[in-house]
């Protein structure tokens, strides 16, 4: 039977080793900013219609307004005001609307509630 005491001696070994076996990958990956993934939903109280850039043109509106699908690149596009935080990340940025909830149970996403 193994103790606690092996146990954590073990896996503090191990853990060590593994830290060690490639150092050089340690010392870049801090030079690297972390990846983030900010994901906004509209039960967060977060509308379609203040996502779209206040830049698009009459036919770009009109296709947002009859809710067709199109695909714009926002470096030609200022944001809405409440995005302008993240005006310099605009060309790692993508707004992705028109995703439906309706395949779930009642109560599972705010299109049912």
């Amino acid at each position: 039977m193994t103790t606690r005491r092996d146990f954590l001696k073990t896996g503090l070994f191990s853990a060590g080793a593994m830290a060690l076996m490639n150092p050089t990958d340690l010392f870049a990956a801090a030079n690297k900013p972390p990846m983030r993934f900010i994901f906004m939903h509209r039960g967060n109280g977060l509308w379609p219609r203040v996502m779209v850039p206040p830049s698009f043109d009459k036919q770009l509106m009109e296709k947002e307004r009859r809710k067709e699908a199109y695909e714009v690149d926002l470096d030609g596009h200022e944001l809405p005001d409440w995005m302008n935080p993240l005006a310099k990340h605009v060309e790692n940025l993508t707004i992705l609307q028109g995703l439906s909830g309706k395949m779930c149970t009642v109560g599972h996403h705010s299109w049912c509630s």
